[in-house]
């Protein structure tokens, strides 16, 4: 190699040839490993020859690579070709008149005169083309050379344990032979099926002739697959064109806190279409692989089948039948059947932000929450507890309500108008508002810890951020005494209970146990497990299996049903802690 062309070619900081060469902003060019990687720091690359800084965004990887000049690096490092072979002699170089035999190997208009032809190779040769085609080693020293002939004649392949032409074929050796090798005694081919020359011919014909067909069969199947796979693509591609368009649409309709939410989103997606066509693109790239083949083999096949000397016929086409045989083989499994649906299979990837955006439309300033209402009608006793019920809307359908506080007092510190207060808090930051799914259930405050038999009075008072409601309307309660207590006390079996991410399912043969008749109704309450939350309360109906749904995931939750009767009177059974389960997003 030129020294100057290698100085060139030398890296300016570890001074070997390039290896892996990158270009700098300022355009010189160094080796990627380790050099590059030294010089970068924190996004900046100092290069050592123009002391320029410059920053890279995304890496250092992120830099072109110059492929061309890798190239020119590796053709300067291969070695040398051999030597030529001696210049030949004016005897040598002699033209070939009309009536000489022409040279069958000079590659050139006007082929030198030849002076030597084999017999074993059935061509005849120059002095120069012979010196390069038969060197004087194994096997071509056993090739017979002779006088150079106008009209050889073809090829004729001779037994090697009788030296004479060959005429038979075992079927079971699956070889070529002679006459003398199928009648000996002491031959190999004793006992084995001997076939003709013809025989044997028509028998490999046939044979691949199948391979053939099967080989047009099996690039068919290729060939729809691969046109299966690209509108495959191209389905894959609009449907995450469609999604990606749907999500760009939803997050414009939401503040700037939002954009981190689209970012995630659209992550996400690019993702799973990038891991589709990467998918789809190797299978495509496999087929097509597989097509590139299997023409090629179906070529060289019709080339064998116009092939008139039967002797070499039949070797031929025992070499590409099993190549035939070696591609049905390796042949991948194609799909040919109706592409998938990416349409369904990103159905979990759709957003929707109405409920979002009606949140964000309803924003408005907090006010004080509406006065509670007890309803008397469904309020409930047992010895030791009352369960106040609130139904009905607040008087202002934005009204948030932060939670409740319970005042209560005995028929005995009435008139001094002595009251205990009992704080009942929203769960978290759902708190409860005056419109939406949360206002199916009723909202149930149970205060335990009363004393049996004793006349109590109830207040309540909705509170938030901004002040609190008047008190609502005083009831009247009186807890029972042990002698009252009638109703049976419902059970909920722990063990057979079930949690889900949203929801929870409950067992419970309570309300099968006591017949339609008896005026006994069973509710189901729950709450987020801490102290003094607020209860929820949804009906129960003749049925072991109940479900809770519009739970938060990874959350505790409480449970405990209530049977109350027409007198009001209340029990409460079991409660039951469990956790719904974690959320996948």
């Amino acid at each position: 190699m030129d020294d100057e062309l290698a100085s060139e070619l030398q890296c300016p900081v570890c001074l070997e040839l390039l290896t892996w060469p990158i270009i700098l902003p300022c355009s010189h060019i160094l080796c990627r490993s380790p050099c590059a990687d030294r010089l970068f720091n924190h996004g900046f690359v100092r290069c050592p020859v123009c002391r320029d800084n410059s920053f890279v965004s995304g890496g250092i990887g992120n830099l072109p690579r110059v492929i061309s000049l890798e190239h020119i690096i590796e053709r300067l490092q291969r070695p040398l070709p051999p030597a030529l072979p001696p210049v030949p002699t004016e005897e040598e170089a002699e033209e070939c008149s009309a009536d000489d035999v022409p040279c069958q190997l000079c590659e050139r208009e006007s082929p030198k005169k030849a002076k030597k032809s084999c017999l074993h190779c059935n061509a005849s040769y120059c002095t120069q083309c012979l010196r390069l085609s038969h060197p004087n080693r194994s096997p071509f020293t056993d090739h017979k050379l002779v006088e150079p002939k106008k009209n050889s004649e073809p090829k004729q392949l001779r037994c090697l344990q009788h030296d004479i032409t060959v005429n038979i074929f075992c079927e079971d050796c699956q070889s070529l032979g002679c006459l003398l090798c199928a009648e000996g005694k002491d031959t190999s081919h004793t006992g084995h099926k001997i076939l003709s020359l013809k025989q044997a011919a028509e028998a490999f014909k046939h044979v691949l002739e199948i391979s053939l067909e099967r080989l047009e069969r099996d690039v068919k199947i290729v060939e729809d697959s691969i046109g299966i796979q690209n509108r495959t693509m191209t389905s894959l591609q609009q449907c995450v064109s469609e999604r990606r368009a749907m999500i760009n649409e939803q997050c414009d309709c939401l503040i700037n806190e939002v954009e981190t939410k689209r970012e995630f989103f659209l992550s996400d997606l690019e993702y799973e279409e990038k891991s589709k066509c990467d998918s789809l693109t190797q299978q495509i790239e496999g087929c097509q692989q597989q097509a590139t083949s299997l023409h090629s083999l179906i070529h060289h096949t019709k080339e064998v089948l116009r092939e008139t000397d039967q002797c070499a016929f039949i070797q031929l086409s025992k070499s590409i039948n099993d190549k035939v045989n070696r591609n049905v083989l390796k042949l991948t499994r194609v799909s040919t059947g109706a592409p998938p649906s990416y349409a369904v299979m990103l159905n979990h990837r759709v957003v929707d932000f109405r409920k979002e955006r009606a949140i964000i439309k309803d924003l408005a300033y907090l006010t004080v929450p509406g006065i509670p209402h007890i309803d008397m009608s469904k309020c409930s006793r047992s010895t030791s507890s009352v369960v106040l019920v609130l139904v009905g809307a607040p008087l202002h359908e934005l009204d948030v309500v932060d939670g409740y506080r319970v005042f209560y007092s005995t028929d005995r510190d009435r008139p001094s108008d002595s009251w205990e207060m009992v704080d009942f808090k929203t769960p978290g930051e759902t708190r409860k508002c005056g419109r939406g799914p949360q206002s199916e259930s009723a909202i149930c405050l149970m205060h335990d810890n009363l004393q049996c038999g004793t006349v109590y009075y109830f207040g309540v008072i909705a509170y938030n951020a901004t002040g609190q409601s008047e008190m609502s309307e005083v009831i009247q309660c009186h807890t029972l005494s042990a002698s009252q207590t009638t109703l049976p006390v419902p059970q909920i079996v722990e063990c057979q209970c079930r949690t889900y991410t949203y929801s929870i399912q409950l067992h419970s043969p309570s309300p099968l146990d006591d017949p339609p008749d008896s005026g006994i109704a069973h509710y189901l309450l729950f709450r987020e497990t801490s102290l003094n939350k607020i209860w929820r309360s949804i009906s129960l109906y003749g049925r072991v299996d109940h479900r809770v749904f519009g739970l938060e995931p990874d959350t505790m939750y409480d449970f405990v049903i209530m049977a109350c009767d027409k007198n009001s009177e209340c029990q409460v059974s079991n409660m039951v802690t469990m956790k719904t389960e974690r959320s996948a997003y």
